[in-house]
């Protein structure tokens, strides 16, 4: 019999692995709680997907695993890929039915509560930032002086749900809007974070990067380095990001990203690790992502690497030990993200200088409403710039924010939407 890949949820970039797949001669199938999208730049590759069944709900794990079972009945499965948060536990549980190498369900849903991995790297020494429960903060008599914090939802992703609390008063306001603070444009992501459940820690001071790597047999294998663009009137929103990029302290923080996989007990994933760096060069957690890095990015990185990361992905996918040897990159790649501001209601076009481009994306349909909220869901396009220089590479990517069309109104991001490009 063929052999095939299982992929949980295959939306956005992880196509590419599945066109990589189908292309290496593996039969790729999926199981998927939402529509499948088949919209550019990626939807083209769900032609690839020989078999797709369709579930209610992911947190049913009986009924994920009857729908597996029907399939294993039916195909030669040897490995499985996913991406979503909402889909992970049910991965590590095909995965070890499978004798395939993984990391497991309880050490993935220890990570994925943000508050107990924040809680075991502190217990360990390895985080200097408290965290606290709702409960326990509204039974504060007062706000610590000039002290600074961050509600987030126990399960989370990227700056949705996440607010900065500066006193009693905006912990009060913010408790009446969690629901709708969490509201993204994109359903799956809403699905995993919509809950009730959150906790607040005390605020990491610094620049946000984060580690790209595989982990295979309990050990990192780093990809590399990636900035971040953030909105200067409020850093948690990210903006956009540069791969590799080239960090001082890189050594220094490739130890400390291996010591906190060796804590948390990540066996076997691709991990995208969120870590904060202090002037005075203190490095501190943020978050795990037990997954590849999102969206665009492995675009970023195949352009600045001129190769297929998917091939490593799939080796991932197999249970294979991933102890790769990357090339010496000779591209710098900055993958960019525009909001609009409140002045735009609808979508209606956005004008792009295509040809300074390595890659665009439209994330809005003409007539699409415009998002309510400013957090890093809400895009309406997204774009790469890449050149053999890390600086020249941001120049390119500030040149194409301040020019810019959105429904035919040139860029104001000087104004409303400025950011801090790195």
């Amino acid at each position: 019999m063929k052999k095939v890949i299982l992929f949980l949820e295959p939306v956005n970039a992880l196509l590419k692995v599945v066109k990589y797949a189908h292309e290496q001669g593996f039969i790729p199938i999926a199981m998927h709680q939402y529509p499948l999208q088949t919209i550019p730049p990626y939807g083209e590759y769900v032609m690839f997907l020989e078999c797709t069944k369709q579930i209610e709900d992911w947190s049913n794990m009986d009924e994920v695993m009857s729908v597996f079972d029907d399939l294993q009945a039916r195909f030669n499965i040897v490995g499985t890929y996913t991406g979503a948060e909402v889909t992970l536990s049910c991965d590590a549980v095909i995965r070890e039915r499978l004798g395939i190498a993984h990391t497991s369900r309880e050490v993935i849903s220890s990570i994925l509560n943000k508050k107990k991995a924040r809680e075991q790297l502190y217990a360990n020494g390895l985080s200097k930032i408290q965290c606290f429960s709702c409960d326990e903060v509204a039974q504060w008599s007062s706000w610590p002086e000039n002290k600074t914090l961050f509600l987030k939802p126990i399960h989370g992703a990227g700056s949705a749900g996440v607010h900065q609390l500066s006193s009693s008063d905006d912990f009060n306001k913010v408790q009446s809007i969690l629901h709708q603070s969490r509201q993204t444009s994109f359903k799956i992501v809403n699905d995993f974070i919509n809950s009730e459940e959150c906790f607040i820690e005390e605020a990491a001071e610094g620049e946000l990067i984060s580690v790209e790597g595989f982990v295979s047999e309990g050990k990192l294998n780093v990809i590399g380095l990636t900035s971040r663009t953030v909105l200067h009137s409020n850093p948690v929103i990210e903006m956009g990001a540069t791969f590799p990029y080239p960090h001082p302290l890189a050594d220094d923080i490739f130890k400390y990203a291996s010591d906190v996989i060796q804590c948390l007990g990540v066996q076997h994933n691709s991990i995208h690790m969120e870590l904060m760096i202090s002037d005075t060069n203190n490095i501190e957690f943020i978050e795990l992502n037990m997954r590849f890095a999102g969206v665009d990015l492995i675009t970023a990185m195949n352009i600045a690497y001129e190769l297929e990361m998917e091939s490593h992905l799939l080796d991932m996918a197999i249970g294979k030990s991933s102890s790769f040897h990357l090339p010496q990159y000779t591209h710098h790649a900055s993958l960019q993200y525009i909001l609009p501001d409140s002045t735009h209601k609808t979508f209606q076009s956005i004008d792009l200088p295509e040809e300074d481009l390595a890659f665009t994306r439209i994330f809005k349909n003409v007539d699409d409403p415009m998002p309510g909220e400013i957090n890093q869901f809400g895009f309406v396009a997204g774009f790469i710039v890449a050149d053999r220089s890390y600086e020249k590479t941001l120049e390119k990517a500030a040149q194409v924010r301040q020019t810019y069309k959105l429904n035919q109104q040139t860029s104001n991001e000087a104004k409303t939407q400025k950011v801090i490009l790195r």
